[in-house]
């Protein structure tokens, strides 16, 4: 941008668009509720959409990530983050599906566990879109934009799809052990 370019980001990272940009764009339920300089829309949303959205993804983070341990596939932080998930889901008024996975390894079993959640359409039928996000994260990270913020934005979409139905169903996927090797979603799509 200093050398007369323009560059058009899209990004669920919220730090880093309030860091480099200079204009946002904040979109909610396919409109434009809210534009203008970075600084003031992330310190004082002028729009109920844009404070609302903010907030909300905000506040899934921080609930899935919780203390901030390393949610290794496998471990009981793992698993913990996975329970907070499924509460915040189910708060929602939301069936959370559970598909416990366990891997022979060479370094002995892994236990993982899939979440699974249908976001019911106006119309019975089979899901036409899937929202995935994985729930582990890289040893010695915290995994907030890998994948929590992933996580917290498909936490988010349910929210909206809930007060504002698609046509058809919506499944959330939230596969365990991607970090590894994308044992869980490997999982999934096997079954």
């Amino acid at each position: 941008a200093d050398e007369g370019m323009t560059l058009l980001m899209v990004t669920h990272e919220m730090a880093f668009a309030r860091r480099v940009a200079h204009r946002v764009v904040f979109m909610h339920a396919g409109r434009i509720p809210e534009l203008g300089p970075a600084a003031s829309l992330f310190a004082a949303p002028r729009t109920a959409e844009a404070a609302c959205g903010l907030a909300g993804a905000r506040s899934a983070l921080l609930g899935f990530v919780g203390d901030g341990a390393p949610r290794v596939a496998g471990s009981p932080d793992s698993a913990a983050a996975r329970e907070r998930l499924a509460r915040i889901l189910g708060s929602m008024g939301l069936e959370v599906g559970r598909t416990a996975i366990r891997l022979d390894r060479r370094g002995g079993p892994l236990d993982l566990e899939n979440l699974v959640v249908r976001v019911p359409g106006r119309r019975p039928g089979p899901a036409r879109v899937a929202l995935v996000a994985h729930t582990d994260s890289a040893p010695g990270a915290p995994g907030a934009s890998d994948d929590g913020a992933g996580v917290a934005c498909a936490v988010e979409a349910a929210r909206c799809l809930l007060t504002d139905p698609p046509e058809h169903d919506v499944l959330l996927v939230l596969p365990d052990g991607e970090e590894r090797g994308l044992l869980g979603a490997q999982a999934f799509v096997a079954n």
